[in-house]
């Protein structure tokens, strides 16, 4: 079964972090993994279909409207939010987790180092395919909250 439309809190499987775009700078709000506190709306993503682009979705923080996306396409760029939507694949795992992936691309998202550190930057990484499930800081839990 695929994501269905709605509010979800993103869990990285290496730390049990979620994603969240704190509030650092009016400018620029890079996605950090946080310790978990869904109640916060910068850990809540509203995860929508894109009818234009089939099997595509974007991912919108509740706080502050932005969506991720990230700031250009490359091993170690920083997964940011944005007002312009960005279009991301998600690939079911066979643990029922999700990779996100930048659509096009061997490029997913990735939880530096897998650490359970607030703050740590969420960034692009070339896509694990080592083993026949991916490393976890590679791979995604979404919990839905409405």
């Amino acid at each position: 079964m695929s994501i269905q439309p709605g509010t979800y809190v993103i869990t990285n499987m290496a730390s049990a972090t979620n994603v969240a775009l704190p509030t650092y700078s009016d400018v620029v709000r890079t996605a950090q993994g946080w310790q978990q506190d869904s109640s916060y709306p910068t850990q809540q993503w509203v995860v929508n279909t894109t009818g234009s682009i089939p099997g595509s979705y974007t991912l919108q923080c509740m706080d502050y409207g932005m969506y991720l996306q990230a700031e250009s396409l490359g091993a170690n760029k920083t997964l940011i939010g944005s007002n312009v939507p960005a279009y991301w694949r998600l690939e079911k795992q066979v643990d029922n987790s999700y990779q996100i992936v930048y659509p096009g691309s061997y490029y997913v998202a990735e939880l530096a180092n897998g650490s359970g550190t607030n703050a740590t930057p969420i960034q692009l990484a070339k896509k694990d395919t080592s083993n026949s499930v991916p490393t976890g800081k590679q791979r995604w839990n979404f919990v839905k909250l409405t």
